[in-house]
């Protein structure tokens, strides 16, 4: 049997045809978790493959909003035989509402993954009430 010089392409046990690159800039919706603490939020947001230099984060008008580019390798000469990936940026925005200290805000990227520290403000704090 001779080999050839080619990839098939499987999904699901079944073969399926290879799909061109597309030329047109697609906008991916990453996954993430919001946890909460007494004193802040934090938003995990997956951004695999995107660069810490192409993340950024900003805030306006009550949401936070976070986009990322995707940048493929540079690998030289290649021709591209099947592609699933087809964005080229993430985008995610999230409505903070009242109570937030948009001021103290932090982003940290690191493995893929962007945590960003949503500080309470003070007046919406939870506090104790001491019983007499």
């Amino acid at each position: 049997m001779e080999r050839s010089n080619s990839i098939t392409v499987y999904r699901n046990g079944a073969q399926v045809p290879a799909q061109r690159p597309q030329a047109l800039p697609i906008v991916a919706t990453p996954v993430a978790d919001i946890l909460e603490t007494d004193t802040a939020f934090f938003i995990r947001i997956d951004l695999p493959g995107a660069s810490r230099d192409s993340i950024r984060v900003s805030v306006q008008r009550g949401v936070l909003a976070i986009t990322a580019d995707l940048r493929e390798p540079d690998v030289a000469p290649r021709r591209t035989i099947h592609r699933e990936i087809l964005w080229n940026q993430y985008e995610r925005r999230f409505n903070l509402g009242r109570g937030i200290d948009e001021e103290r805000i932090t982003a940290e990227a690191l493995h893929g993954v962007l945590t960003v520290r949503v500080p309470k403000a003070d007046a919406f704090r939870a506090r104790e009430i001491p019983v007499r």
